[in-house]
C-alpha cells in the first residue's frame, strides 16, 4: 500500500485496532526533507513487541505486511493464517512452521526476515509480531518430509522406470535454490540404503532422484534428498507438473542430449548458455 492523501478514508481507520496509527506525511516531509509525502498519510500497526508493520486493506480482513510476500490477515486463527504463510513459503523459498498452539515462525531470504507471529485463536486476531534479532541467525530446521511429500513420492516413478524414455521423461517435481540459481528437475526416484542401493532388503536411509540439474553446469544425473536438505535450507519446491513443455538441448563435455520435459506452471526459463529453450 502506498501513501494516500489525508482525505482518503481507509476501511479499517475507525476500527479498534491496537497499535494502529497513521504516519503524518507533513511531519515526515519536514524531518527528512521529503516533500513528496506532504498532505499524505500511511497506516502502520505497532505490536506489543515494538515491531511496526504496514497494514493494508483486504477483502475480508486488514492485511499485515511482514516482509516480502509474507502478508497475513489481521483477523484469522493461527491455523488459517498458517495455510497462507505456508503457501507464501512454498512459492517464494521462505520457511514457515507452527509454534505451540498460537504461533507461526516465518523466515525470509534475508537475515532480518525472521519473525514470530502470534494469534489469539478465540478472538481470531493477530496479537503480536516479534522480530528475531539474534546477532547470528541460525538456519531453520527444514525436515526432509517437506521436500518429499506423500504427493511427490506417489507421482515419482521408481529409479530406472523411465530408462527407455530417455530425455522424453517427464519431470515430476522441481527444486529451486534462489540463493544459487540452481534448479533440480526430478523425473524418478527411490529410497536407498546406506550404500546407496535401492533394490536390497536393508533399511532405507535416503532417497535418490534422477533428473536434470541446471546451475553453473547442466547435466543429467543423480542427486539425493540428503544433498538437498544439507546444502541450503532455502529450497522452493514446485507444484506437480502441468502440460507446459519446453524443449531443451544440453551440451557439455560429458553430455549431449535433447528432449522435452514437462515443468511446473511457474517454472522459470532455464538460464544457461548450454541450453536452448523453445515452447512446443
Amino acid at each position: 500500500m502506498s501513501w494516500e492523501n489525508k482525505e482518503h478514508k481507509y476501511s479499517f481507520e475507525d476500527k479498534p485496532i491496537q497499535g494502529l496509527h497513521l504516519l503524518d506525511g507533513d511531519m515526515l516531509a519536514k524531518a527528512i526533507n521529503a516533500p513528496y509525502v506532504k498532505g499524505q498519510k500511511f497506516p502502520v500497526v505497532e505490536f506489543p513487541s515494538g515491531t511496526e508493520c504496514e497494514i493494508w486493506e483486504g477483502r475480508r480482513s486488514p492485511i499485515i505486511h511482514i516482509y516480502g510476500e509474507m502478508d497475513l490477515a489481521l483477523h484469522d486463527t493461527r491455523d488459517e493464517a498458517f495455510e497462507i504463510a505456508n503457501h507464501a513459503a512454498e512459492e517464494c523459498g521462505y520457511f514457515a512452521r507452527k509454534v505451540g498452539d498460537s504461533g507461526i515462525e516465518v523466515w525470509g531470504n534475508d537475515d532480518d526476515e525472521h519473525y514470530l507471529v502470534t494469534y489469539d485463536n478465540d478472538q481470531k486476531l493477530m496479537v503480536d509480531v516479534a522480530q528475531n534479532k539474534a546477532e547470528k541467525q541460525e538456519n531453520p530446521p527444514l525436515p526432509a518430509y517437506q521436500y518429499l511429500t506423500d504427493k511427490i513420492r506417489a507421482n515419482l516413478p521408481p529409479l530406472y522406470a523411465n530408462e527407455k524414455k530417455g530425455a522424453e521423461a517427464i519431470a515430476q517435481v522441481k527444486y529451486f535454490d534462489p540463493s544459487s540459481n540452481t534448479t533440480w528437475y526430478a523425473s524418478e526416484g527411490s529410497p536407498v540404503d546406506e550404500d546407496g542401493l535401492y533394490n536390497t532388503d536393508k533399511e532405507k536411509t535416503d532417497f535418490v532422484f534422477f533428473g536434470l540439474t541446471s546451475g553453473v553446469d547442466v547435466e543429467l544425473g543423480y542427486f539425493s534428498l540428503s544433498e538437498l536438505t544439507r546444502t541450503n535450507w532455502r529450497r522452493m519446491i514446485s507444484s506437480l507438473p502441468t502440460k507446459i513443455s519446453f524443449k531443451f538441448v544440453c551440451c557439455s563435455n560429458a553430455l549431449s542430449a535433447a528432449g522435452t520435459m514437462t515443468l511446473g506452471p511457474k517454472s522459470p526459463p532455464i538460464a544457461s548458455k548450454a541450453i536452448v529453450i523453445s515452447t512446443t
